[in-house]
């Protein structure tokens, strides 16, 4: 497994600013928690979905494909990060 952090670089409100992914040795997604500006938090999971958050349809590319788009600013993180997120409901930023 890969743990991601990315930042969205989105001044749309709608738009999470904060995805933490969890993702296979192919890229696919298994979990995703997405952060708002205003503090909320939604949450995906293979076969459960919380809030407007789902898995993504393509596998998720590597950092620096990520990188590549300036939207964007993504970052390895440990599998302990993300499961404090988790099973804590919020991210630090």
């Amino acid at each position: 497994m890969r743990y991601l952090r990315i930042e969205w670089r989105c001044d749309d409100l709608a738009c999470p600013t904060l995805l933490l992914s969890e993702c296979d040795e192919d890229g696919w997604e298994r979990r995703k928690i997405e952060i708002y500006r205003d503090g909320r938090s939604d949450r995906a999971s293979e076969g459960a979905a919380e809030g407007g958050a789902i898995l993504s349809l393509e596998p998720i590319p590597d950092v620096a494909e990520i990188n590549r788009d300036r939207q964007f600013v993504a970052s390895e993180i440990s599998a302990a990060e993300f499961e404090a997120a988790w099973t804590g409901g919020a991210a630090s930023r």
